[in-house]
């Protein structure tokens, strides 16, 4: 299993993250805003992850594993490896 979290390049708060399963499938989910509020869209992510695919010819399973091993940031998000 593979995990990426997208976070603020400031706080370091995670907004969303993305799990891949033995079967190859992705599973993504927001995380709530601070104030507990349930976030409404992964859509950053899955952009970023749908981003590596179109580009480097990959599945998505694979493209989250190219996250994991490479990371992302725009200065304001980033993607990392983790729990």
């Amino acid at each position: 299993m593979t995990v990426i979290r997208l976070v603020n390049v400031e706080s370091g708060r995670e907004s969303a993250r993305a799990e891949t399963a033995d079967d190859g499938s992705v599973t993504y989910a927001g995380a709530p805003f601070a104030d507990g509020t349930p976030r409404p869209s992964l859509g950053g992510l899955e952009g970023v992850v749908r981003t590596v695919m179109r580009e480097e010819h990959l599945g998505e399973a694979q493209a989250v594993q190219r996250l994991a091993e490479t990371g992302w940031s725009n200065g304001y998000s980033m993607v990392v490896a983790g729990e």
